[in-house]
């Protein structure tokens, strides 16, 4: 499983996985996530994210701009 964050035409960073060729949208899921952060802090987070991929909207990976998978704080 490949985690990601993106974003597309402006819009603010998501959470999403990658999956040939395309990047399933977690975070447009009803109980989406909104960080990587708070997906990888919660217990059993794998089988949580592989029941949103099979109902999240699917985004063209050439039609996304991928971001740090976790922004690094301000120092």
């Amino acid at each position: 499983m490949r985690l990601a964050t993106f974003s597309t035409e402006g819009r603010i960073p998501r959470v999403g996985v990658e999956l040939d060729g395309e990047i399933a949208d977690l975070t447009a899921c009803d109980d989406g996530p909104l960080t990587l952060k708070s997906v990888l802090q919660q217990d059993g987070w794998a089988s949580d994210v592989a029941l949103m991929i099979k109902r999240a909207p699917r985004v063209a990976t050439g039609e996304a701009t991928l971001h740090a998978p976790v922004p690094a704080t301000a120092m």
